[in-house]
């Protein structure tokens, strides 16, 4: 009879068995009025009572027992109108009837206990966590994986509602996409940060700090259970952990919109929303361009870390005076600043404020500053494009006005430096541009040569303010490893002159001041004539000031030692013609 009751109730509609159960009922009627009244027969006319009751088994499950009572109540009034009393054959019958009726109730019934329990089968190996309420919002079904996700287990939850469930998710009982299913106006679809309806089903995604050890994300499916009759009976729910795709996206959104080594927003996302900050409320608006002076220089000389170091503690400083304002990194050394409610006095001492406090001596040896220029407007017809463009054409025109400056600065800074970080003395450098005056002249060399070996003779080791102190200072002798790092010093100095024109003449004698005459040199190996001539001159003068000055870790000679020094290395590591040139002039 299970198997009749689950046939029926899947393929017959709710209409056609409502028509049928009426049909069997009036059928009933009738065949009692006929064998009652028509046949005069009294003791099997109850008999026809159980058909419709059978058919409320089949269409309405345990609701055979209420037809029972009604069809057992019809019975004993008809009984008492025939005869005026209620015999206990009567009362005997309809206590046989009501037992039949419940054990229908019963028989048919265990169909939808059994469909549940192996629905719960089904779920339970299901790898998305998943969890099933019935109508009244208690839970039937709590899978392996919910257990997993959650740490409750089933046994625990089952027949639990009030929102039991959402406990492990949100920590507090509040309805959930589940409930929207069964209560179509919840206004649960708030509380999640993504919710869309895909007809009947319900799909959405929100953060549930009881999942894990800090949260999670979680991607919820729900939709409706029906029964037979096509209403609504319960809801099941599928929860995904979301939580790495979820990251993945904020990654992938947060690199979209921010510069990746200042951690400020790029200059994309401010040019989306500087129109946001362009309100008449907001008026006056002040734009702020800043360039750090000399940071292609400081890339060369020391890499790119320290220049990366040094955006890091300009766009810090910058923020730490800018709190009201949208700060991007414009370009490369570039910064720009929107300040809303701000005037042009106030800008300004904005900026001076941070070039106050922007100071990178903890991470390179050099003195940087920023350059930057204002732009502010009071009348909202001006737009925010072009106060930005007016900003970041002053900047440049003020850069050029005070490159030269600026520059110069910047050379001073390094040959402080350089002094104060190797054994490139004040006097050292003195003596040496002393003596390659003297060569010079000696050698008849034009105006511009001299000048170019003047500022070669101050600046050839330049490249040395690379170098760490531990090694540059060090008193014993130097390891293979640490002489590599020296080595460097030509190729470091090279590129920083190149970055600065006043220096761009003496650039290939940097790189070549230590280049031997017999090819033996570094970094390029040149030998002969093909190494520039100012840099053989600086290479006879430089070595012969070592030898009679000494170093910490080298012993001084006496004049006429270093002498005999150079005679020595002549053709081999001195031009031999210079050599000469230089024994007549001392």
């Amino acid at each position: 009879m299970r198997r009749w009751s689950r046939i029926f109730n899947k393929n017959v509609p709710g209409l056609t068995k409502a028509v049928v159960l009426s049909a069997s009922i009036l059928f009933c009627l009738f065949l009692v009025i006929f064998v009652n009244v028509y046949l005069g027969i009294d003791a099997v006319y109850t008999h026809f009572f159980y058909l419709p009751l059978i058919m409320v088994g089949l269409c309405y499950q345990r609701k055979a027992l209420y037809a029972a009572v009604v069809l057992g109540l019809f019975y004993l009034l008809g009984a008492f109108i025939d005869s005026g009393a209620v015999a206990f054959a009567s009362v005997l019958r309809v206590t046989m009837f009501l037992a039949v009726g419940y054990f229908i109730g019963y028989l048919f019934s265990s169909y939808k206990a059994d469909f549940e329990e192996r629905l719960g089968d089904i779920i339970d190996f299901l790898p998305d966590a998943t969890f099933v309420v019935d109508s009244q919002g208690q839970v039937i079904v709590w899978n392996k994986a919910i257990e997993r996700m959650t740490g409750v287990k089933a046994r625990d939850i089952l027949g639990k509602g009030d929102y039991e469930y959402s406990l492990p998710f949100y920590g507090k009982r509040r309805p959930i996409l589940i409930d929207l299913v069964i209560n179509q106006d919840n206004t649960v679809e708030k509380e999640y940060l993504t919710f869309e309806k895909r007809e009947k089903v319900l799909v959405g995604e929100s953060f549930c700090p009881g999942v894990g050890q800090t949260g999670a994300f979680l991607f919820g499916t729900a939709s409706p259970l029906y029964d037979s009759s096509g209403n609504i009976v319960g809801a099941i729910e599928s929860i995904r952990d979301v939580t790495e795709r979820k990251r993945a996206e904020e990654k992938i959104e947060y690199l979209n919109s921010h510069d990746h080594i200042t951690g400020l927003f790029n200059r994309t996302y401010l040019e989306k929303e500087m129109y946001h900050v362009d309100k008449d409320e907001n008026l006056p608006i002040s734009v702020i361009v800043g360039d750090i002076n000399g940071l292609k220089i400081i890339n060369d000389a020391f890499g790119y870390q320290p220049g990366d170091e040094i955006l890091k503690r300009a766009a810090d400083v910058i923020k730490d005076n800018s709190k009201n304002g949208l700060i991007a990194r414009w370009g490369g050394d570039e910064f720009a600043v929107i300040l809303p409610r701000t005037g042009s006095k106030k800008a300004h001492e904005i900026t001076e404020r941070i070039n106050k406090f922007f100071n990178v001596n903890d991470i390179v040896p050099v003195d940087v500053s920023i350059s930057f220029a204002v732009a502010t407007k009071e009348d909202k017809t001006i737009d925010i494009n072009n106060l930005l463009k007016q900003a970041e054409d002053s900047m440049y025109r003020n850069k050029l006005l005070e490159n030269s400056s600026t520059r110069s600065s910047f050379i001073s800074s390094l040959m402080n430096t350089l002094g104060t970080r190797s054994d490139e003395t004040e006097e050292h450098t003195r003596r040496i541009r002393d003596r390659v005056n003297l060569i010079g002249k000696e050698l008849d060399l034009a105006l511009d040569e001299l000048k170019n070996l003047d500022l070669l003779a101050a600046l050839h080791d330049i490249g040395k303010i690379a170098v760490p102190d531990g090694i540059l200072k060090k008193p014993g002798k130097l390891t293979d490893e640490e002489w590599e790092i020296i080595k460097k010093h030509p190729e470091t100095g090279y590129k920083i002159a190149l970055s600065l024109p006043e220096l761009a003449p003496v650039a290939e004698g940097i790189l070549t001041h230590h280049e031997r005459w017999d090819g033996t040199g570094y970094p390029l190996g040149l030998k002969g004539d093909e190494i520039p001539l100012i840099s053989r001159i600086i290479s006879i003068v430089d070595a012969y000031d070592v030898m009679v000055n000494g170093r910490p870790y080298k012993k001084a000679l006496t004049h006429q030692e270093a002498l005999e020094e150079i005679k020595r290395c002549s053709g081999t590591q001195f031009d031999p013609w210079l050599v000469e040139k230089f024994l007549n002039i001392l």
